[in-house]
């Protein structure tokens, strides 16, 4: 069986027609997200501005906006460009299978080509859910703790697949065109993990990267440009050559059976995905509590075991993070700045917390424990257990199956709104925001290149 053909041709038949309503609507609200989450990367972080002024310096053809930049650039280059302002602050959305941020990368790439080819949400909507079922269905096939033991990172990896097919979808390549692009996507899918050993900005551009790469390929193809039909299962595939325990049946098993972009949760917290579970079960545990953080004897927490490396080890510099990159993969850090606030959204992770000695001293009490039943429910759920010890004698204690956005304990579309509105005043006025969030919502009623527009006429962006 040619498993990368089977779903290609199930994701260039999903691309070219009406999701059903739920979904729909759903993929309306991981764009919203989407667009808050970008701007606010945009408006906070310097690898933002960074990447900004690199595609600005590189000029080209005006063809779609970048999140800062008043001109358009290349298509290619604004999805780079989008995809670091995205993933900088880490409230991008996940797939557990996948272990990875589908969005960031499809996104950006559907942004980028629909403006460039003048596309309306209505083909724009089934061609992102095309990406995401590729991407998805490519990370979870790779087993992502295996890729994470490779130093791989999922999200860009497996993602360079889906923005291929995404951009296949909206050039209105052939099957046998976007089953190029995808063979093409293989010899540039990367992303690599030791961006933990430093707390360095790379984790941010890999998504971008991903995008760029997935663009490229389909541009090649469209000319005729040829890439192997067998990238993903073959000998020297991208499951064979990235994990050590693949599972190619997991590319078309269930197909048709549900949505990918369906399985896909919105962030509530600022930090990895790994941090989010641990952090909720400690807010859950003092929820209704008479709680004082200084009161606070010791903290013990559950993690699986996929996570361990991203944010239990090395212990020590979890327990005093030297970059915000590091505090967004401190699971010390992030139980701790969640207790002491009562939240832990964007602004709980800005630099200035990383001195913070109420959090910094909570932090020392943190200890991270193995737990063989959540490696169990481990990808299907990322649950997680706390429990803190009082100088009163109480010990509190919280569970989590999963966190809050996940598809199994979603956000309201009230609550995406709210995310949304928070993220995206530090780009826009709240007047924007609002006509933006408008915009979305009716998105298959207007042209991608209208909703962009709104991107390069910001009025709240630090010169």
């Amino acid at each position: 069986m040619n498993e990368t053909r089977t779903l290609v041709e199930y994701c260039h038949t999903i691309g070219h027609q009406a999701l059903p309503r739920a979904v729909d609507e759903y993929a309306r609200l991981l764009l919203l997200d989407y667009m808050g989450v970008a701007a606010a990367g945009a408006a906070m972080e310097e690898s933002s501005r960074i990447g900004v002024e690199v595609v600005r310096a590189l000029g080209g053809a005006p063809e779609a906006t970048a999140f800062g930049l008043d001109e358009k650039i290349p298509a290619p280059n604004a999805a780079f460009a989008n995809g670091i302002s995205e993933h900088s602050i880490e409230m991008d959305d996940t797939h557990s299978n996948a272990s990875s941020h589908p969005g960031v990368v499809i996104w950006s790439v559907a942004l980028a080509v629909g403006e460039r080819e003048g596309v309306s949400g209505a083909e724009l909507l089934p061609a992102a859910a095309a990406g995401y079922e590729m991407a998805c269905r490519a990370g979870y096939a790779a087993a992502p703790p295996s890729m994470y033991k490779r130093g791989f990172h999922p999200t860009s990896a497996s993602g360079a697949f889906g923005a291929a097919v995404t951009a296949a979808c909206l050039l209105d390549l052939s099957v046998e065109q976007m089953l190029n692009a995808v063979g093409i996507a293989g010899s540039f899918a990367s992303g690599n993990m030791e961006y933990l050993a430093q707390g360095t900005m790379t984790k941010r551009v890999q998504p971008g990267q991903a995008a760029h790469a997935g663009i490229m390929a389909a541009l090649l193809a469209q000319r005729g440009y040829t890439g192997p039909s067998t990238i993903l299962e073959g000998g020297f595939g991208f499951l064979h050559a990235y994990s050590d325990e693949p599972v190619p049946a997991r590319l078309t098993d269930t197909l048709g059976e549900s949505w990918e972009i369906a399985l896909t949760g919105i962030k509530a917290f600022g930090c990895c995905r790994y941090m989010q579970s641990p952090m909720e079960a400690a807010l859950r545990a003092v929820r209704g509590q008479k709680f004082d953080p200084a009161q606070v004897q010791a903290i013990r927490v559950g993690l699986v075991s996929a996570g361990w490396g991203l944010v239990a080890e090395p212990i020590e510099d979890k327990y005093a993070p030297e970059t915000r990159v590091d505090a967004q993969f401190s699971l010390p850090f992030g139980v701790a700045t969640a207790l002491v606030n009562g939240r832990a959204t964007v602004n709980e992770f800005r630099e200035e917390q990383l001195h913070n000695p109420a959090i910094l001293h909570l932090a020392q009490k943190v200890t991270i424990h193995h737990d063989d039943a959540l490696d169990r429910a481990y990808p299907g759920l990322w649950p997680s257990w706390c429990e803190i010890d009082l100088a009163d004698g109480r010990t509190l204690r919280g569970t989590v199956n999963t966190t809050k956005g996940e598809p199994e304990n979603p956000m309201t579309p009230a609550e995406v709104h709210d995310k949304f509105d928070t993220l995206a005043t530090t780009y826009w006025t709240r007047e924007q925001a609002n006509v933006v969030a408008q915009m979305v919502e009716r998105i298959k009623q207007t042209q991608v290149r209208h909703l962009m527009d709104l991107v390069r006429e910001r009025a709240a962006v630090p010169a």
